[in-house]
């Protein structure tokens, strides 16, 4: 019988006298090793991840251990998985499946349902990509990265960035609570100082999300709703509803992402970051930086437009409210 090291390639091989017992439930097994020219002290248990699947399979046989009924096992080395999600998990991770694009599209299809074990799967695929090199240098490969104190992911998604941006907030929000639970200051000064020193951190590189409804409602409104409650005092839910809420940041973020939209159409266009602007009103995609601008024929017109400062500033407080509620501090 052998003992493996490493991810089912048993690229390292101990050998091992036998195996003499188990414990724990079937899908996180550990077990008793006795060691090759060792004694009984030296004996360890070693998690199921370790033994060779052979070795534990004839172990169990012999034994009457081994579950014939468990519906989820990998059909490469027997692994006992706890659902069918998990047994495509392991395979993407334990046997060979490197291939960053093919695990994607599968996570995306819905069949990963666990979002911190997709994440992981892409994680690790990602760094077992080839490396590349600049000027000589090894590059080191990493899936997430920060650039400007916003997160960047090789698959494209914004939900890593906001995130981020939503436990900063919080924990500032938390931080500020001598501030927020002082008799001394009035509730508007309470909601202009959240605006100030929470919204700020939390909205920090929105003009590159992309506002659909997931990241409207369930993230960003939903998180504000948390704060403006421990703010304000009344409950989440009053503050998550369209007619009670104290401050509508959605509201707030498309007003600034508008303005500086404005800003940049007015500026030097053989600047990268007017390039950049051109590359996202290509993909047309919506709830992008161009969700609240004018109709217009093509960029050019956009341009044209945004020079008319009266009606771009017309045009941010026509923006209509997410919350379509009273706020106590608006733009």
């Amino acid at each position: 019988m052998l003992v493996h090291a490493g991810r089912c390639e048993w690229a390292k091989e101990d050998e091992v006298e036998r195996i003499l017992a188990c414990k724990g439930p079937l899908c996180a097994r550990k077990y008793q090793i006795r060691w090759k020219n060792y004694q009984a002290e030296d004996d360890t248990w070693e998690p199921r991840s370790n033994p060779h699947p052979d070795a534990i399979k004839e172990f169990e046989l012999k034994n009457d251990l081994y579950d014939h009924s468990w519906p989820f096992r990998c059909p490469e080395c027997d692994l006992p998985c706890s659902s069918e999600c998990g047994v495509k998990v392991h395979k993407a991770k334990a046997h060979g499946r490197n291939d960053m694009t093919a695990v994607t599209e599968q996570v995306y299809k819905g069949s990963l349902a666990d979002k911190a074990v997709q994440e992981r799967t892409l994680e690790e695929n990602h760094e077992q990509r080839p490396t590349i090199y600049c000027e000589g240098k090894a590059l080191e490969n990493v899936f997430k990265f920060v650039y400007l104190g916003s997160v960047f992911a090789a698959d494209g998604r914004q939900e890593y960035d906001i995130r981020v941006r939503i436990g900063k907030a919080m924990s500032r929000c938390g931080k500020l609570g001598h501030l927020f639970d002082s008799p001394a200051l009035g509730p508007w000064l309470k909601v202009r100082l959240y605006t100030a020193a929470v919204v700020s951190l939390l909205t920090y590189g929105c003009e590159s999300w992309i506002l659909t409804e997931e990241v409207i409602m369930r993230k960003l409104n939903g998180c504000n709703s948390q704060m403006l409650s421990r703010i304000t005092g009344n409950d989440v839910r009053t503050e998550a509803r369209s007619t009670t809420s104290s401050f509508d940041v959605v509201k707030h973020i498309r007003v600034r992402r508008l303005r500086w939209l404005g800003q940049i159409l007015r500026g030097n266009q053989g600047r990268l970051l007017f390039k950049a602007m051109e590359a996202q009103h290509s993909m047309q995609i919506p709830g992008n930086l161009f969700m609240d601008a004018p109709p217009h024929i093509h960029l050019q017109d956009l341009v044209n437009q945004s020079y008319d400062k009266t009606f771009w500033k017309s045009l941010e407080a026509s923006i209509p409210s997410h919350l379509r509620g009273v706020t106590i501090y608006t733009e």
